[in-house]
């Protein structure tokens, strides 16, 4: 009874975890377009739009 319930909630964990990286794909790839849109040459001047900001 035990295991089951566990694998259900780890079934649910990962599908909930599977949406939230396609969602964020989206989000950064609606972004890279929106971005791009506006200021055509912004890739001259940032070689990661998604990269990990300078510490």
């Amino acid at each position: 009874m035990a295991t089951v319930l566990i694998n259900r909630t780890l079934s649910q964990l990962v599908n909930r975890r599977n949406l939230l990286v396609k969602d964020g794909i989206r989000f950064k790839n609606g972004f890279h377009e929106q971005i791009s849109m506006a200021y055509p040459s912004y890739s001259k001047f940032f070689s990661e739009i998604d990269g990990k900001p300078a510490s």
